[in-house]
């Protein structure tokens, strides 16, 4: 029992650390997770098949729950970048034209801006961003 816990017990020392070394992946975590419970399995002497299994399915849930979890926050990510223009108002500077993008200006910057629809857009509009496809911006009336 006591050399199989303290296999358990290094293997989770070492798995947090090389966790900390490369955070984001929680594979390590995961694997510190199920030699935790594979060391509780240890101490109440079950034998070491039961607890190689029972690292294995632990780590396995730890890593799906971890995923799940971290996936899930993801998507309520605060934009930046480009991306956080999407959705913002702006007024034109120089006429949108079908054949020839026009400028905005927005937080201070100059964009080459084009309107979704090909329509003309006049000096002064106020036009909403909706898509940026390379150095462009996809704006729309309004």
């Amino acid at each position: 029992m006591i050399n199989t816990l303290f296999l358990w017990a290094t293997l989770i020392i070492l798995a947090l650390l090389i966790e900390m070394g490369a955070p984001g992946l929680f594979y390590f975590l995961s694997l510190a997770i199920g030699s935790s419970g594979a060391a509780v399995l240890s101490y109440l002497n079950f034998d070491i098949t039961t607890q190689l299994a029972g690292c294995l399915v632990i780590s396995l849930l730890a890593l799906i729950v971890l995923r799940y979890a971290v996936s899930r926050d993801s998507t309520n990510a605060l934009a930046t970048n480009t991306h956080a223009l999407i959705g913002q108002k702006t007024l034109v500077i120089e006429q949108i034209a079908p054949d020839k993008p026009g400028l905005v200006k927005i937080y201070g910057d100059t964009w080459l801006a084009r309107e979704k629809n090909n329509h003309d857009v006049a000096i002064g509009e106020e036009v909403t961003i909706i898509d940026i496809q390379g150095c462009h911006l996809i704006v729309r009336r309004g």
